[in-house]
């Protein structure tokens, strides 16, 4: 009997992180296409390698798309985007149920199936300009020569913009220009 027990609760554990190990699966980003050449950097080496299809991002990692070329990737419960380049963008897990990706320059698609049901995770593109956070849509962003350019095809974004820069003129001396010290 005891034997019994004890084999039951090890099977219960057991159930349980597989449980756990299939939910995080779920959620991490998967190449599914690659048009072109595509490197992702690889922080335990410090080095690039080439991406490949099926390649699963079970941790954040920089992705360096050339010109010419683009990715395809999906995301658990029906978010799928494409990063065309030239382009350089961090992408990873989702954290507290949400996909982030850093872009520095590039363009990135992203598809959300409406119908997705509710709770499921969230996407969001962060830019130098503020973070765009999608609600079941179709968008893109580019970042280009330092502007940002956001396109939404279908259904609404939230955008999140950075404040502005608060200059210091304290620093500037006021001169009377054009008047002489002469008296």
């Amino acid at each position: 009997m005891r034997n019994l027990i004890k084999i039951y609760l090890i099977s219960l554990f057991l159930f349980s992180l597989f449980l756990k190990a299939e939910e995080k699966i779920k959620t991490v980003p998967v190449i599914e296409e690659i048009k072109g050449q595509a490197l992702w950097f690889n922080s335990s080496v410090e080095q690039y390698f080439p991406l490949s299809v099926g390649q699963i991002l079970s941790e954040s990692t920089k992705l360096i798309v050339p010109s010419q070329s683009e990715i395809t990737f999906s995301c658990a419960v029906g978010i799928a985007g494409r990063i065309t380049g030239p382009a350089e963008i961090t992408i990873g897990p989702a954290v507290a149920n949400r996909y982030e990706a850093n872009m520095i320059r590039g363009t990135i698609v992203i598809l959300l199936d409406p119908e997705r049901p509710s709770g499921s995770p969230q996407f969001a593109v962060r830019t130098k300009d503020g973070v765009a956070l999608a609600k079941g849509t179709f968008y893109a962003i580019t970042e280009y020569k330092g502007q940002t350019f956001v396109k939404v095809k279908t259904g609404t974004i939230k955008a999140k913009p950075k404040p502005p820069i608060k200059r210091n003129f304290a620093a500037y001396k006021k001169m009377d220009i054009g008047k002489s010290s002469k008296k």
